[in-house]
């Protein structure tokens, strides 16, 4: 589809330039754990991953599908996030055209990272010359279609449904500057890059999809 709107054009040049650098960096780099040198690839949280001398293979395999996926989810709150900041200089029909181009734009970004995880782990098991048969280990649910249909929902609500030019709803939304991580009590899940605001013993946000209970954390 074409990208009419300039947060659509942004957000399309910052995922095509986003993937090249994964390419050329992140997804590159595993090549060269195996040699006597260390080599240092990205972890998305914080440290780097150090690896020198060593097979690609068992936890280390592990450990490239954990934080492929970790990443994925990282960048599609990123993008979401990138947007929001700009949705509210727009009028609601602009708004709404440029969520609707972020699903596409995200969802392409997404299948993009995908595919790359699984072909270079293809490789990653191969020897130079014969290749096994690709499979994938990802764990995609929490950056998948469903994801990023429902923060493309509740943005549509926020910025296009509700009146947010005057009232509560706008002074509450632009004085969320906290950066929040919910995790069920049973430790069953956890989502992090939760936009909210933190007061007394409240939390606000307008994040729709949580499914809070008793004894959950923020």
């Amino acid at each position: 589809m074409p990208f009419k709107t300039t947060i659509g054009q942004n957000l399309e040049l910052e995922v095509q330039q986003e993937l090249s650098r994964m390419d050329n960096g992140w997804f590159f780099k595993w090549h060269f754990i195996g040699e006597n040198r260390v080599t240092e690839i990205e972890s998305f949280r914080g440290a780097p991953i150090r690896y020198g001398g060593i097979g690609y293979s068992g936890t280390t395999e592990d450990i490239y599908w954990e934080t492929i996926s970790h990443y994925r989810k990282l960048k599609v709150a990123d993008f979401f996030n990138s947007i929001e900041k700009n949705l509210s200089k727009y009028k609601k029909p602009e708004r709404k055209q440029a969520i609707t181009e972020a699903v596409s734009i995200i969802k392409m970004f997404a299948k993009g990272i995908r595919k790359r995880a699984v072909e270079k782990n293809r490789i990653l098991r191969g020897d130079g010359i014969k290749f096994p048969k690709p499979y994938d280990r990802g764990r995609w649910g929490e950056s998948g279609s469903a994801t990023i249909d429902q923060r493309a929902a509740t943005l549509l609500e926020v910025y296009c449904e509700m009146n947010i030019e005057q009232g509560d709803y706008y002074v509450i939304k632009h004085m969320m500057n906290e950066t929040l991580s919910f995790l069920k009590a049973d430790g069953s899940a956890q989502v992090d890059n939760i936009k909210g605001l933190v007061t007394g013993e409240k939390i606000i946000t307008f994040d729709t999809s949580l499914q809070i209970q008793p004894s959950d954390r923020f």
